[in-house]
């Protein structure tokens, strides 16, 4: 029975999960805030890069919030599930969590600050490929879902920019 355990602990371990992009758009910029641009491209037959591209022509507000909430495919529609968060940007930024999720691979193909200020300027993330950009097998962790997140950023409760991305955590990488 032990060693049964055992195996069966190693199994879920050692288990591998990717992802399977679908889409990614920002689905508004506040126009006095820049321009924002991102397209995907397939890169191998399982493969698809994304690249995103913003030029944000004013500093995003120190008081600026994000809000992130996932959503579960589930009869055709996409559900809220109970994974959200909503925090100031600059407190998410200098966190544990954001660090966690940072990686020398984003290093080599994001240009974002990794702490406030979100000042004026040309951010680019390029040709990103999504099983390579959680560190610490955090997606293994995951349900195999069909997923949509949401992302938004607003200061004084006004829309300074809107994010989704939709994928799939899919067992078996």
């Amino acid at each position: 029975m032990r060693f049964f355990l055992i195996f069966l602990l190693f199994g879920v371990c050692v288990a591998k999960k990717g992802i399977e992009f679908e889409t990614t758009e920002v689905t508004y910029l506040d126009p006095q805030y820049g321009t924002a641009t991102c397209s995907s491209n397939k890169f191998n037959a399982t493969t698809f890069l994304i690249n995103v591209r913003m030029n944000l022509t004013k500093d995003i507000p120190t008081d600026a919030m994000l809000a992130v909430d996932i959503y579960k495919l589930s009869d055709n529609t996409y559900k809220k599930t109970a994974l959200s968060m909503k925090r100031k940007l600059c407190q998410f930024m200098e966190s544990g969590e954001f660090k966690m999720m940072w990686s020398s691979y984003m290093d080599e193909r994001f240009n974002i600050p990794k702490k406030c200020p979100f000042s004026r300027g040309y951010y680019k993330a390029v040709d990103i490929d999504p099983n390579r950009l959680v560190t610490n097998e955090l997606f293994n962790f995951l349900p195999s879902w069909d997923i949509k997140v949401e992302v938004a950023i607003t200061s004084k409760n006004v829309p300074i920019m809107n994010l989704k991305i939709r994928f799939k955590v899919v067992d078996g990488y």
